[in-house]
Formats: structure tokens, sequence, C-alpha cells
């Protein structure tokens, strides 16, 4: 379960090692393509602390996290 503060994904303590969090220019291209290519991405969302992102678990159960800001102007 995850908190409308950052990405809504199981951390389970055993598993959980470490967050990286990245900053694409295209945070919403790089969503794209990976879903295409069938990473298991939780969906995009805006945080009250002004980015869009997503997150996904590499296979050491390491939580990456990708976001842009979100520009004040934009619709999300």
């Amino acid at each position: 379960a995850g908190t409308e503060n950052g990405p809504p994904l199981k951390q389970d303590e055993e598993d959980f090692t470490a967050i990286y969090y990245f900053y694409p220019e295209d945070v919403r291209g790089l969503h794209a393509d990976l879903q295409n290519k069938s990473y298991p991405v939780t969906p995009l969302h805006s945080t009250f602390y002004g980015m869009l992102e997503f997150g996904l678990r590499d296979p050491d159960g390491h939580l990456l996290a990708f976001g842009q800001e979100v520009d004040a102007n934009s619709a999300d």
C-alpha cells in the first residue's frame, strides 16, 4: 500500500533496501516506454510537493522512483 505522498508500492521490511530517485527530462515518456516493455511500474501521480512521479522495484528490491517537477500551468 502507498500514500498520497509517494509511489504506491508495498514496502516489506525484509525486502526493502534502498530508494533511488531519478529526474528524467520526460517522465511521461519514460513511464510509457517502461509500460510498453512490460515493466511493473506504478501509475503516474502528482504529489503535494510538486512532482509528477512513478516507481518500480528492481530485482534486488530497491525502489526506483522517477519524478519531474510539475509546471504550475500544466494539467497535472
